[in-house]
């Protein structure tokens, strides 16, 4: 099985492929099929592995543990301010949550700018 580099012209790495050829007797033509086996060193030439390319039995190289089962359930919360929190914040920093609290006295601490309410 001979192997054959190729260099991409987006990035310029050059590539190691295991190329092995076979003869389609329907179509009367021959076929390739090729497996990127890594890149080729730029100063040493050498084949360097790519990740995820290790053959089925052999350990990974990664040296992360195998995924095992489905992740825990995380509890997450969605809070909802909106637009009454922003005009309460406008209402107390210009001061009419206090005019508001004097003009209607029944309606103290409920939404400043909805006395009615």
């Amino acid at each position: 099985m001979p192997i054959v580099t190729q260099t991409d012209k987006r990035t310029g790495i050059t590539y190691a492929y295991d190329t092995t050829y076979s003869w389609d007797k329907e179509k009367q033509q021959s076929r390739s099929k090729r497996v990127c086996v890594g890149k080729v060193g730029p100063e040493t030439g050498d084949i360097v592995p790519t990740r995820g390319r290790a053959k089925k039995g052999s350990k990974s190289t990664s040296g992360k543990p195998a995924k095992t089962g489905p992740k825990p359930f995380v509890e997450t919360r969605h809070l909802y301010y909106g637009a009454t929190y922003l005009l309460n914040e406008f209402a107390n920093e210009l001061g009419l949550a206090q005019v508001s609290d004097s003009v209607f006295p029944k309606h103290t601490n409920s939404f400043y700018l909805w006395p009615f309410i």
